[in-house]
């Protein structure tokens, strides 16, 4: 029995290791392409989601720095709610129509902390599920005189 219940947890394990090495595909050959002109800063943040479930991540920002936050998820989501707080838990973005999410580009004054919290909606498939990713790129000081001049 033991070996039995054992067996059964390793292959679900494999079957979650799996699940997430996809969601790490598409946020790599899928989404992270789409984070342009802004410089990738390396980090694949990608998970398999329900509908209705939320993902929830903490990221850094310092002072002076323009940033792109990039969110892609798999078609066989309905769509997605993004909510960008601070660490005070103040709402700094969000989106409230059911338009696509792209990325949302801002800069920053001070260093601080952000939450960013994605939930897949429940659309009008309850069983969906699907990839969600999220980048994070940064324009270095040559990319902001390339794009706006000196």
């Amino acid at each position: 029995m033991l070996k039995k219940l054992l067996i059964i947890a390793l292959a679900l394990g494999a079957f979650g290791t799996a699940a997430q090495a996809q969601c790490v595909d598409y946020a790599r050959n899928t989404c992270r392409p789409q984070i342009s002109p802004y410089v990738h800063d390396g980090g694949l943040n990608a998970v398999s989601l329900r509908a209705g479930q939320t993902a929830e991540l903490k990221k850094n920002f310092y002072a002076g720095q323009n940033y792109r936050i990039l969110v892609g998820s798999q078609e066989s989501l309905a769509g997605l709610e993004l909510t960008i707080k601070d660490s005070q838990g103040k709402v700094l973005y969000q989106n409230t129509d059911d338009a696509p999410i792209k990325y949302w580009d801002f800069n920053t004054r001070n260093t601080t902390q952000l939450t960013i919290a994605i939930t897949a909606k429940q659309g009008n498939n309850p069983g969906a599920q699907g990839c969600v990713a999220v980048l994070f790129g940064f324009l270095t000081s040559q990319d902001l005189i390339n794009q706006y001049g000196n």
